[in-house]
């Protein structure tokens, strides 16, 4: 039996979704929905797969490992997504249980999966995670890093820059969250300048629960969100 808050819920986030790309002048298909199931059952993950979400993330290796094989994944999913810090002793884990890796946060990283996937002749596709508040809680690049990482992944023939991700610092006001958006835009922007890669290639995974409709305004391609689709964690 299908869940119906999920159901209800993932009603409500579509209509959200698409009022701000009308607001922005963007077309529905320009954002992706993504679930991010920390701590959520297989069967609720199951019943929202089956309401047409078709995105997932998860935060940890093994959490992922323990609710999905990458052999038999559910019918529909078009990708599995690894949203959460990933240490260098799990990256062959990985590489071979997810689509994309959002959470590279150094060049050592992206170098060791890097390997990993030319080991195992495949392309994996990641995202740069930036740190744009300078929080030590954070993970991710500083900014005076970026340009160097991005050469130093272009560079590599086993990983395949897709996108750029931000976690702002968490605020009560959604407003507070857009001038890190609009950073991570221009971002993005300045590696269709500088580098051979086009814009259109790189994605911004941007926006979360409280923040995803001022995300959607500035650009975001793709936003995570958690507890709007699954409701407060037990």
């Amino acid at each position: 039996m299908v869940d119906i808050d999920i159901e209800t819920r993932l009603y409500q986030i579509r209509e959200k979704i698409k009022y701000s790309l009308d607001k922005s002048g963007r077309s529905e298909s320009s954002v992706v929905l993504l679930g991010a199931c920390k701590q959520v059952s297989y069967q609720r993950i199951l019943d929202a797969v089956n309401l047409g979400l078709d995105h997932l993330g998860e935060n940890r290796v093994q959490e992922a490992e323990s609710k999905f094989d990458v052999t038999d994944l559910p019918h529909g999913l078009k990708s599995l997504q690894l949203i959460g810090p990933l240490q260098s002793n799990k990256v062959r884990r990985a590489v071979q249980m997810f689509d994309v890796i959002q959470s590279v946060d150094s060049a050592k990283l992206a170098d060791r999966i890097d390997v990993v996937a030319g080991e195992m002749k495949k392309i994996t596709k990641i995202y740069l995670e930036i740190n744009l508040s300078g929080e030590d809680t954070k993970t991710g690049i500083n900014l005076r890093e970026f340009d160097e990482v991005v050469e130093f992944i272009i560079a590599k023939p086993n990983i395949e820059l897709t996108g750029l991700m931000t976690v702002p610092p968490h605020s009560v006001d959604p407003e507070n969250s857009r001038s890190y958006f609009q950073q991570l835009r221009s971002l993005r922007d300045s590696i269709g300048k500088n580098t051979s890669i086009q814009v259109e290639q790189v994605g911004l995974s941007m926006g979360m629960t409280n923040d995803f409709e001022v995300a959607i305004e500035e650009g975001a391609t793709l936003v995570r969100l958690g507890s709007a689709i699954w409701g407060p964690r037990e």
